[in-house]
């Protein structure tokens, strides 16, 4: 659709949605540039049933904020900085509804509720472990690993623990312990299980250990259960559900991820039982929505791209 077609009813779908004031927790804001969505309304199609496509590159661009509202999940997204032409920042919001159809929204900027993230235990469940690391550090390469029985107390274990860059205890699991191994350069960062009493975490590998998945921009843990806690990869890709009784894992492939150094990986919250996944660069406009009951994905939704139409001839 050319950009003389599409104008009109972008100044239509703007004044339908002034008419209701936005929700206390959402922020109008500027317009700044024509948006990375095109819609293609149909022949008889009504204001709010014209559906959205995202073109190839705006899969690429950042996500800036998605969040709730009524049934569907808003997102907006945005352009790193001007684009080839020194135009400013290109900048659009879309949401999707339940049966997954994407739909050209107001620009606006919205919050989600907090994801309830769960610290990792500082001693093993049952109270009878503490764990603790000295060194880890790239200069001086060197680390080791303490494990101690608290009652009575008594250093059960005091070994070197080998690492490539970096190691450092982020805590416990049930009874076994967390690790992060992360290098200097690069998006490389991730976290893995292992019960010291059974297995010693030495080795760049970590022999005998669970991975919980990449934590390169950050950790994401949620209790699910009483006795389970489930481990978000930073990028999305995946989610480990670790048993704490037993440490048995069940993982979860979600079969896509977020870029590093591309903005927000994915914005995230709960609904009810279900956590709900909007993901950013490469896929953005991906949602994704998981049962923690079930411990599986229950619906996925990806934009549709938009179509170019082969200009008339002469």
């Amino acid at each position: 659709m050319s950009a003389r077609l599409l104008l009109p009813f972008l100044v239509v779908l703007a004044a339908c949605g002034a008419r209701a004031a936005p929700p206390a927790d959402v922020i109008p804001i500027a317009r700044v540039s024509a948006p990375p969505l095109a819609v293609d309304p149909g022949p008889d199609a009504g204001p709010k049933e014209k559906p959205a496509c995202l073109s190839e590159d705006s899969r690429s661009y950042h996500l800036m904020a998605a969040w709730p509202e009524k049934e569907r999940v808003f997102f907006c997204l945005e352009l790193e900085g001007p684009d080839e032409n020194g135009s400013p920042e290109t900048r659009a919001c879309t949401s999707v509804g339940p049966h997954g159809d994407y739909r050209l929204e107001a620009l606006r900027e919205g919050r989600p509720p907090p994801l309830p993230e769960t610290p990792f235990r500082k001693e093993s469940a049952d109270g009878k472990l503490s764990f603790r690391l000295e060194g880890g550090l790239r200069e001086p390469k060197k680390a080791t690993g303490i494990l101690e029985q608290k009652s009575p107390k008594k250093v059960l274990k005091r070994a070197p623990i080998a690492y490539d860059e970096h190691v450092s205890f982020e805590g416990f699991i049930g009874q076994g312990i967390v690790l992060k191994t992360w290098v200097d350069e690069g998006p490389g960062c991730s976290l893995s299980l292992v019960d010291p009493k059974k297995t010693w975490p030495s080795g760049i590998d970590m022999p005998g250990a669970v991975s919980l998945g990449g934590c390169y921009a950050g950790i994401h843990a949620l209790r699910t259960r009483p006795n389970e806690i489930a481990v978000i990869d930073s990028g999305g890709s995946s989610i480990v559900f670790v048993n704490e009784d037993t440490l048995e894992e069940t993982d979860l492939d979600l079969e896509r991820q977020g870029g590093p150094e591309m903005g927000a990986p994915f914005i995230a919250w709960l609904e009810g039982r279900t956590l709900v996944m909007v993901y950013g660069a490469p896929v953005a406009g991906d949602v994704v929505r998981v049962s923690l009951d079930r411990r599986a994905v229950t619906t996925t939704s990806e934009p549709p791209t938009c179509v170019k139409r082969a200009r008339p001839g002469p």
